[in-house]
């Protein structure tokens, strides 16, 4: 593709300046010998349950006609009871929606090369990349944008520079917070009877219901007026869940603030200013420490 030949190089400039890659200012390149045509018209989104994928859905409902799910990338390979589960749980969402499922299979996630990586730097280099072996079922592509500030992997600079001439990958909602995402998806009753966030896979739900996403999630539900018991998770008391949370990571300090000013309990309120606290001196202790190994590295002691 000369359209992705093309953006290699800013790919290359984004991942120097984001990541600290080096020796990345001549990328490795084939020869585009084939040339590189449109051959649908649909529209695909990448679509694992969680708030951002069903968001996006239900933003561009009308347009989008394919689901994407990748097998091996929120769930291991090996986890073929919580695979056959959530297979059956997108299929039935998919069919709520009447839109057509697509499934794909790849080890890429766990492959030795790719992982040593991260995957918070290459998860939409990954979607592309299953996109592109979709040529005749899709000509655009939808990843649903992650309220989580750079260096991520994805991100609305980045994300359309994986195009190319025959699929367009596009970013959608980079404008909203995750609290509109989770308003826009507790307005749709589908949409919470589905919803999926766990990765952790702690237990045999697909939601953990104790992870700090899936906290999280629930804290936001409340937040824009879920009340009752929630089909998707586990019950349990929000406030207990907060409080059960050793940290949460600065990435989404901001989320959580969003939802301490909109949360209409004090004692909740008060729970999620405990766990920013912690959360804070975790982070500091682990900059300090960082800082000695570096300081040690440096002078070889």
């Amino acid at each position: 593709s000369s359209r992705l030949s093309a953006n290699a190089k800013e790919i290359a400039l984004i991942a120097a300046r984001w990541w600290g890659f080096h020796n990345v200012e001549r990328p490795i390149l084939a020869d585009a010998t084939t040339p590189r045509q449109k051959l649908s018209e649909n529209a695909g989104l990448f679509f694992t349950g969680g708030v951002d994928s069903f968001a996006s859905l239900l933003r561009n409902e009308a347009q989008v006609t394919r689901l994407v799910n990748v097998v091996g990338y929120d769930i291991d390979l090996e986890d073929k009871a919580r695979i056959e589960k959530s297979i059956r749980q997108l299929r039935q969402a998919a069919q709520e929606f009447g839109k057509q499922l697509i499934i794909a299979e790849t080890n890429l996630r766990s492959h030795t090369i790719f992982s040593s990586v991260g995957w918070r730097v290459t998860h939409a280099a990954a979607l592309a990349a299953i996109a592109h072996l979709l040529p005749q079922e899709v000509g655009k592509v939808f990843i649903g944008s992650s309220d989580v500030p750079p260096p991520w992997g994805s991100h609305p600079t980045l994300d359309p520079l994986w195009s190319t001439e025959a699929v367009e990958i596009v970013n959608d909602g980079s404008e909203l917070k995750r609290l509109d995402k989770v308003r826009i998806v507790a307005g749709n009753e589908v949409a919470l009877r589905f919803l999926k966030v766990c990765f952790k896979n702690r237990s045999e739900d697909l939601n953990c219901g104790r992870c700090e996403k899936c906290v999280r999630t629930q804290a936001q539900l409340r937040a824009v007026g879920v009340s009752g018991t929630l089909d998707a998770f586990p019950s349990g008391p929000i406030q207990g869940l907060i409080e059960g949370l050793p940290y949460t990571v600065p990435a989404v300090f901001s989320q959580w603030m969003d939802i301490r000013n909109r949360i209409d309990s004090k004692q909740i309120r008060s729970s999620i200013d405990s766990l920013l606290r912690r959360s804070r001196r975790k982070a500091i202790s682990r900059k300090i420490k960082a800082y000695w190994r570096n300081a040690v590295a440096r002078t070889g002691a």
